[in-house]
């Protein structure tokens, strides 16, 4: 009798773990896994170029550091991270980007900022010169991007000044890109 209630309560034990792994209640994982998912990846670093416009009218390059990464979107978020850490005096403190995304034709690029970009009291022209930037950096970065989209919290970013419910083309707006 003690034979078939340990049996029975071992099985029960077993059925138990199996069922928790299969519905990833539980989840294991093995050293050599994690070295073949992240081990055969090769990142490169290359020397990019990050725009900002300034008031002379003009580009301000300052060169960075960057890690390509397999994935393109990665990429891209990684991309518009550090240029908004070049924007300390433009942008709030506190700007991360959530997440961006490219459409299946890979020719619009979705941008999801942690939350609203700007200072409240930033002028069009601040906003302007900003989104110029990004534009102009991303433009350069790569090539087949045609237009942009900015949303805070999966909506269009809302502003009182400038229309963001549109993409913005990538080109830029200003004349002298």
């Amino acid at each position: 009798m003690k034979k078939i209630l340990l049996v029975s309560l071992f099985l029960l034990l077993a059925g138990s773990i199996s069922y928790c792994i299969y519905n990833e209640k539980i989840l294991i994982f093995f050293p050599e896994q994690h070295n073949h998912l992240y081990g055969d990846q090769q990142l490169q670093s290359t020397e990019i170029p990050l725009f900002t416009w300034t008031s002379q009218q003009t580009y301000h390059i300052e060169h960075v550091t960057f890690l390509n990464e397999t994935s393109e979107f990665k990429n891209f978020q990684n991309l518009i991270t550090k240029w908004i850490q070049t924007q300390e005096h433009q942008a709030h403190p506190l700007l991360s980007v959530q997440k961006a995304s490219l459409s299946d034709d890979h020719k619009d690029i979705f941008v999801h900022f942690s939350h609203y970009p700007f200072d409240k009291d930033a002028s069009t022209y601040t906003k302007l010169a900003w989104i110029q930037g990004l534009l102009k950096t991303i433009h350069t970065h790569n090539k087949n991007i045609e237009f942009i989209y900015f949303f805070v919290d999966d909506k269009h970013l809302k502003d009182y000044e400038l229309d963001f419910s549109r993409p913005w083309p990538i080109e830029g707006f200003l004349e002298k890109n």
